[in-house]
């Protein structure tokens, strides 16, 4: 048995991981942190991040889908392993799905006025001089 690719990306609420390129007879099992999978090629016993509770798993295209629903109170997983460098030839992030994630979010997320451009204050630091104090041509 060997080790397959896998691929990964998370929200507020789920993990997502790909096996890339399954084979047949795909089982999954949770033992407190540990994920275990194994079908006729590949196999491993791996501890995560953090909590989980298996969601579901699926199959999309030649791949194999499963969604753990994070249990702790952290937003985001630093990594997906306990042990960030264990297997890192082998699983990677999905940043195109993580960062239309992340895309979704700031769309969602409302402008705080304080970071907000105001015309004003400008204005102000203008004629007081402060900016020239800041930033100057002569670097």
């Amino acid at each position: 048995m060997s080790f397959p690719y896998i691929s990964w990306y998370q929200n507020d609420d789920n993990i997502c991981i790909h096996i890339l390129n399954y084979m047949n007879n795909p089982k999954v099992y949770v033992n407190n942190n540990f994920l275990k999978y194994s079908d006729s090629k590949y196999q491993f016993n791996l501890e995560l991040y953090s909590s989980f509770i298996l969601e579901t798993e699926l199959i999309e295209h030649h791949n194999y889908v499963i969604i753990l629903k994070k249990t702790d109170d952290l937003s985001m997983w630093d990594s997906l392993l306990k042990e960030r460098c264990k297997y890192k030839y082998f699983i990677t992030v999905n940043w195109d799905k993580y960062n239309t994630y992340l895309k979704l979010k700031e769309k969602n997320t409302p402008l705080d006025e304080d970071s907000m451009y105001n015309e004003k204050e400008f204005q102000e630091l203008m004629e007081n001089g402060v900016l020239d104090q800041i930033s100057s041509d002569e670097d």
